[in-house]
């Protein structure tokens, strides 16, 4: 029935790398029991294992930047009645949690080990023996966290500058490593004739364009590269334009 309900492709970006985090997360619980099975207060050490695992952790980054994707796709087949029906089928088996909320969780789970490293270092003598390892292990995964941050947020700008493509007649080439996608919107653009027409401009940190015609069906007509020779300059008191013009 479920391969009915959701198709391969559609799984597949749905749940991303879940079951590779998933078995990551055992191997990490199943090494952490094995130092919990003889406890001594003075004397165990769980640093040194979040010390081992925390490179591995960088592997939430493919599901971090695949989470918006999958929760729009979700959302989609939440309004197929079968899909909810289903989801209602298994809900005593997620006891009661939606997909949606168990989704998010990895997404939570390195600040929550963050959140939990603090705590244990708070709650630790600093004569310790693991207070050498519970402190890089707190760095790791502040390091961790921070660079899948960064990766997302460069991910989120690239997808944006991929839509913008999307959206022209003829797919101009704007994807650029460093370019970030600020703003758009519609303005007038005023020919040395004193012509205006309406024009959808784009910009980005590096460029500025405009083009015609409607969403989907957009041709550009100029990139202009925000570099040394680019400059703006404000044309005030303009009655027509209202005092917001600039050249």
């Amino acid at each position: 029935a479920e391969t009915k309900l959701v198709s391969a492709k559609d799984f597949k970006v749905i749940f991303n790398d879940l079951k590779t985090i998933h078995q990551l997360n055992d191997t990490f619980l199943t090494d952490l029991n094995a130092v919990y099975a003889n406890f001594d207060n003075d004397q165990t050490r769980i640093g040194d294992q979040f010390v081992k695992f925390c490179p591995y952790f960088r592997m939430y980054q493919n599901y971090c930047n695949n989470y918006d994707a999958a929760t729009e796709l979700l959302t989609r087949y939440n309004e197929k009645q079968s899909f909810v029906n289903l989801c209602m089928e298994i809900r005593d088996e997620t006891k009661g949690k939606t997909l949606q909320s168990l989704l998010i969780l990895p997404i939570q789970r390195l600040p929550r080990y963050k959140m939990c490293l603090t705590e244990i270092l708070k709650n630790t003598e600093n004569n310790h023996p693991d207070m050498t390892d519970l402190r890089r292990a707190l760095e790791a995964v502040e390091e961790t966290t921070t660079l899948i941050n960064e990766r997302m947020k460069e991910h989120t700008a690239r997808q944006q500058v991929r839509e913008i493509e999307s959206r022209f007649s003829v797919r101009p080439s704007l994807l650029k490593p460093h370019r970030k996608f600020i703003r758009e919107g519609l303005m007038k653009k005023v020919d040395k004739t004193g012509k205006s027409r309406e024009y959808m401009f784009f910009l980005f940190n590096d460029m500025l364009c405009y083009a015609s015609g409607e969403n989907k069906t957009l041709k550009m007509h100029q990139e202009i590269l925000i570099d040394e020779a680019f400059y703006v300059t404000d044309v005030p008191h303009h009655d027509q334009y209202n005092d917001c013009a600039f050249e």
